[in-house]
């Protein structure tokens, strides 16, 4: 998890570049916040919501989340994007987290790793 500029823990997330594919954008915004590559298992869902922008102007947002394997890397914050990097196990992950769409995310992660343990 990360913990973002306003001091809230959430999932990495972020916005395509022109021509990138949802999965690439994942990929490459996990690196880019958190340091850790990855090679994506599943999609755990898609959460729509509206925040406001610096200009106080209303955003509809999708976010797709996936179910991430780390590849490699090592943990660390991106100064500016990110205040903080944590491995948590998904109980702890499920009480810290500030937004209500990354409850949900989390517990259908954990249900998608059950069933596809090896």
């Amino acid at each position: 998890m990360i913990r973002d500029r306003f001091g809230c823990w959430t999932l990495p997330k972020g916005r395509l570049n022109p021509g990138e594919e949802l999965a690439q954008a994942a990929l490459r915004e996990i690196k880019e916040e958190t340091g850790i590559a990855g090679e994506i298992r599943a999609v755990v869902g898609v959460s729509h919501y509206t925040y406001l922008d610096g200009g106080l102007r209303e955003v509809a947002k999708t976010v797709t989340y996936y179910l991430v394997d780390a590849t490699g890397g090592q943990a660390r914050a991106n100064p500016g994007e990110v205040a903080e990097v944590a491995w948590l196990p998904v109980e702890k992950a499920l009480t810290r987290s500030y937004y209500p769409e990354n409850r949900d995310v989390l517990e259908r992660a954990a249900r998608c790793l059950a069933a596809h343990r090896d």
